[in-house]
């Protein structure tokens, strides 16, 4: 599951389920930073990418989709299928379906983090779970990879053994 950022996502997740699933706050909202009041003014996207700042208010409170386990699950699959990839695409599958490759990998990884942010351990991560949910077999216990990122060049060792007690 994902985490919902971003007001413009928690607008758009509440458009898929409409209003009635998710009703507007009459002003009684559960964050514990007093972060969201009926006149708290937040950023709707990230400001670097050209967000918006706009009221709240009376908007539902988020607290309904990370204290019940439906409306997290399902406002990750909505994140994850309604996501812009590109070129007038959305899904983030259509980049998975690209297969296991370096570039597959940190696509869907600035697609779901928005950054580059743990570029290089979602790529052994990705990996090292590959593993685990494919017919992919290793011939040995870890592997060395080299991973490109711009300019850089890291290489990363991914232990395949399994991480149980």
């Amino acid at each position: 599951m994902m985490q919902l950022t971003w007001p413009e996502n928690f607008d758009g997740y509440r458009s898929f389920r409409t209003s009635a699933s998710l009703p507007d706050s009459t002003g009684a909202y559960t964050d514990q930073w007093n972060r969201i009041t009926t006149t708290s003014i937040h950023y709707w996207a990230n400001p670097r990418d050209g967000g918006i700042q706009q009221v709240w208010f009376p908007r539902y409170d988020p607290e309904i989709i990370s204290s019940d386990p439906y409306n997290a699950c399902d406002s990750a699959g909505w994140y994850w299928i309604s996501k812009a990839i590109g070129n007038r695409q959305i899904n983030i599958n259509r980049v998975c379906d690209q297969g296991m490759t370096s570039a597959a990998i940190g696509r869907a990884s600035v697609l779901v983090n928005g950054g580059g942010y743990g570029y290089l351990e979602r790529q052994a991560y990705a990996l090292f779970v590959i593993q685990y949910l494919s017919d992919f077999s290793p011939r040995s216990d870890e592997a060395q990879i080299q991973i490109i990122h711009g300019r850089a060049t890291a290489n990363i060792l991914v232990n395949y053994q399994a991480q149980r007690q």
